[in-house]
């Protein structure tokens, strides 16, 4: 037996030697240090940014990536929603433009911050981009972390509301919204708002995302006995007011004269949804000068109604909607119109009950022979345009008109007299009559595409229709 002397030995390496075999072949990532990291000393000087997606499903109008900003010394967020990589120049453009104290932007290696056309942008701001080395997203920590913050709030707002994942981009910026008012570790229990505005933030507007919402229609928008307010879904703050969605075209506006109920939420899937009448406004967010005209004169008329008038002595009992009322709202919600636009928004067996009654009308034309698809003979002929009717029968049936739009003809040019056949009530009364004294027998009758089956004179060119 021997015992060798490994010190005085040179044929094992010693810690500062090098051996390339095992650097290639055991090399790992340096560890990311936890020490102390210097931060900015004022608001909006350096910007921690990342750009996060795609996402799916798609927005409500077609966007997949979240680009986020957070300030390095309030932690304070602002997102944009953009449809595809190539626009983040154009929104850190309008970021520069808004804070022009931004002196540095820290983000990760990615083509798109690093691109000649966000340099550019950058420059003439007298801004430094500062990418993190490749493959190192830790470096770039604050604003990877925002996104999975920011998500999570997405995720349980979206549960909670039983709204659709394509409702994601407004969860989102009403995350960052909040986010901003709620006390953050990293800064000392303060809020971000606090600390960029020097100005505590006011939570007497929070409302619960997804609840129902009534928004006063406005008194241009309605006749005498129309309904004053209307069922809507609250997706998000404005500056001046809050965001609500109409569950049936989906249609996203700004109001201020909103009436909350947050202890009910809505349905898995949007559906239309009866108004509701009398509701007053109660938020007092921004000011609109039409609108504050408009209530104040309404006030005036309802008191002067009350002045006049005693108050009728109410019944204590509880009252009962009538059984008729499910149905009004049926009725109510088919009466809701629909663009071709909008349609593609809709859950996807509504995009394909409506996609099979569009080629149920087309397949009409093309049986009564209603075009021929020619190019256009002379350029200084404009043709026009044609617009798709949607329409939900009582029986539930779904209905499509393609009709052209003929009012963009000039008369004497395009046509020379027009003729609408349409018989009168004194003629109709006159056969129902008859049938009543001869004892005979009625029948009505639907005659299918009826329009179709007449002759057209004049030669008029239309555009081709949407899909």
């Amino acid at each position: 037996m021997y015992l060798i002397d490994i010190e005085h030995e040179k044929f094992l390496p010693t810690s500062d030697s090098f051996c390339e075999n095992c650097v290639l072949a055991k090399q790992s990532a340096e560890p990311i240090g936890k020490g102390n990291r210097r931060m900015e000393s004022a608001p909006m000087r350096m910007i921690h940014s990342d750009l996060c997606g795609p996402v799916e499903p798609a927005t409500l109008i077609g966007e997949r990536f979240v680009l986020t900003f957070v300030d390095d010394y309030s932690r304070f967020c602002e997102v944009r929603l953009i449809k595809k990589k190539s626009d983040i120049a154009v929104e850190f453009n309008k970021f520069f433009k808004v804070n022009d104290t931004v002196k540095r932007i820290r983000c990760d290696n990615a083509k798109e911050y690093v691109s000649g056309e966000l340099q550019k942008v950058a420059s003439n701001a007298g801004v430094e981009i500062d990418p993190c080395p490749p493959y190192t997203p830790q470096l770039n920590g604050v604003a990877e972390r925002m996104n999975r913050t920011l998500f999570d709030k997405v995720r349980a707002m979206l549960y909670d509301s039983k709204l659709p994942k394509s409702c994601w981009g407004y969860a989102i910026q009403t995350a960052a919204f909040l986010h901003n008012r709620i006390p953050c570790t990293s800064i000392n229990d303060c809020t971000p708002y606090e600390l960029k505005y020097s100005t505590k933030p006011d939570l007497s507007k929070i409302r619960i995302f997804g609840c129902d919402a009534y928004v006063k229609v406005a008194d241009t928008q309605r006749r005498k006995l129309d309904l004053k307010s209307k069922k809507m879904i609250f997706i998000g703050y404005s500056s001046m007011g809050y965001k609500v969605m109409d569950p049936v075209t989906r249609r996203v506006t700004v109001s201020r004269n909103v009436r909350f109920v947050e202890k009910k939420i809505i349905s898995d899937k949007l559906a239309a949804t009866p108004n509701v009448e009398n509701q007053e406004d109660t938020s007092d967010l921004g000011e609109d000068k039409n609108e504050t005209e408009v209530d104040i004169k309404l006030e005036e008329t309802e008191r002067a109604i009350d002045d006049k008038y005693p108050e009728f002595r109410r019944s204590q009992r509880e009252r009962k909607p009538p059984v008729r009322y499910p149905f009004n709202e049926v009725l109510s919600a088919t009466n809701e119109e629909l663009t071709y636009d909008e349609i593609k928004f809709l859950p996807e067996e509504e995009q394909s009950n409506w996609k099979n009654a569009m080629d149920e009308e087309m397949l009409s034309m093309e049986k009564n022979k209603v075009w021929d698809l020619v190019e256009l003979p002379e350029k200084e002929k404009q043709p026009i345009t044609c617009k798709w009717i949607f329409k939900r029968k009582r029986d539930g049936k779904y209905k499509t008109r393609l009709v052209a739009r003929g009012f963009m003809q000039k008369e004497g040019v395009d046509y020379t007299e027009t003729f609408s056949p349409v018989i009168s009530m004194p003629s109709l009364r006159l056969v129902l009559v008859l049938i009543l004294q001869e004892n005979l027998h009625s029948y009505v009758m639907d005659v299918k595409t009826a329009f179709l089956n007449g002759d057209l004179d004049e030669v008029v060119y239309m555009s081709q229709p949407q899909g």
